[in-house]
């Protein structure tokens, strides 16, 4: 309702015309029109606020579309140089300690694993995939554990790289556990 219009007020004033004078006819048409000009600028007002508030609304909605498009191309770009270094890293270690290529190979597979755990946990839940994504968490886990429990050179170097360790540190946090589960209680 906006403010001081009433609807049976004005069809009152029609329904007066008949028993009015010419004059007092005329002085209820100028007061209508009086309300009706009033009703019309409050409602320009009130339009011309909420489109403000809407250009205002879009060009920040587009702005945190562009910004989240760099961020994932960052992230893009971050990932596949880090599995380039992993692999550049396993090649320098053949060469330096004549470990079997298999076992450098799976040991980089390992240390990916780990380094996209994270990304693969989040996409699982936000499918409704509960079971993988505590299937990858513990996958992801073991596989930190073996990498530590038996280190080699070039692994202990890359699990002291900041971000593979940044990235293996999320995967023991008690949080990330306990996201999966409060997950799977939602959704059950």
């Amino acid at each position: 309702k906006i403010k001081g219009l009433s609807m049976s007020a004005s069809v009152s004033h029609v329904a007066d015309l008949g028993r009015q004078s010419v004059e007092q006819a005329r002085e209820t048409r100028r007061k209508i029109e009086i309300e009706c000009s009033q009703k019309q600028e409050e409602l320009r007002e009130l339009v011309g606020v909420r489109y403000k508030d809407f250009i205002e609304a879009a060009d920040t909605i587009a702005a945190m579309g562009i910004k989240a498009q760099d961020i994932l191309s960052i992230a893009s770009t971050l990932g596949e140089l880090s599995s380039k270094l992993v692999s550049v890293s396993c090649d320098l270690e053949t060469v330096d300690h004549g470990q079997n290529t298999q076992d450098l190979a799976n040991k980089a597979r390992d240390i990916f694993e780990i380094t996209n755990a994270s990304e693969k946990i989040n996409a699982s839940l936000d499918a409704g995939h509960f079971v993988d994504a505590a299937m990858i968490l513990r996958r992801a886990r073991a596989t930190l554990k073996a990498l530590v429990k038996v280190p080699t050179p070039g692994t202990s170097r890359w699990l002291a790289h900041p971000y593979v360790h940044f990235k293996a540190r999320s995967l023991l946090s008690a949080k990330l556990s306990t996201e999966v589960v409060s997950s799977a209680e939602e959704y059950l």
